[in-house]
């Protein structure tokens, strides 16, 4: 009963994302000639694929029991649980253990990678993204907790190539609780007016910053 309640609550919320965007597209796609001509820098966008996809739909599924102690991403079910509960598989509770849970990258490796980019030179992901397409996870993600936040971008940053990749799969350890806080608001933000999010490197901490575009 439980997990019927969550796969119906994300259907509601895909229609309601739907429903959003026939009505906000048109208004903001008649501004994109004008900002392209003016400031529109290319920037990464991810890639993400099914399988990638579907696990964030779980780990945000299970969003509720993921929380932090000090630095580090913990989720306040068992194995067994994860995997009958919310149907993780051997190899996508192996990969939320190890690139989520226990990501390797630290503080020290971000520290030779470039800080300097114009506008949004590093990762932008789409109002479009966001509301129909793989970020729906994140967005979704964003308005249940910073710490389910946390746990569904460091998976998908194994998604996302370059430094900014890199730093995201350093997960709560490297970027802190509060850049999950403010990173959530801004999500919720963008989706409200129409726009995306931009993740850029930044020579402070933490070392990645967000904008909305």
């Amino acid at each position: 009963m439980r997990r019927m309640k969550k796969y119906l609550a994300r259907i509601i919320a895909c229609i309601l994302s739907a429903a959003t965007l026939l009505v906000m597209v048109p208004a903001a796609n008649a501004d994109v000639t004008d900002s392209q001509s003016d400031s529109y820098v290319p920037c990464a966008v991810p890639s993400v694929d099914k399988d990638l996809e579907n696990l964030l739909w779980k780990i945000v599924d299970a969003g509720e029991y993921f929380g932090f102690e000090g630095k580090r991403l913990t989720v306040a079910l068992s194995e067994e649980q994860l995997k009958s509960d919310y149907g993780f598989s051997d190899a996508e509770y192996a990969f939320l253990v190890n690139n989520v849970l226990t990501p390797a990258v630290s503080v020290q490796d971000t520290e030779s990678y470039p800080t300097t980019f114009a506008s949004c030179s590093g990762v932008y992901i789409s109002y479009v993204d966001f509301t129909v397409g793989f970020a729906a996870a994140l967005f979704a993600a964003s308005s249940v907790s910073p710490a389910a936040l946390a746990a569904a971008f460091t998976a998908v940053a194994s998604a996302i190539s370059g430094p900014v990749g890199a730093i995201l799969a350093g997960g709560v350890a490297v970027l802190g609780i509060g850049f999950f806080a403010d990173l959530a608001v801004k999500i919720v933000g963008a989706v409200a007016q129409g726009k995306g999010v931009c993740l850029t490197l930044a020579w402070e901490f933490p070392p990645l910053k967000s904008e909305i575009m």
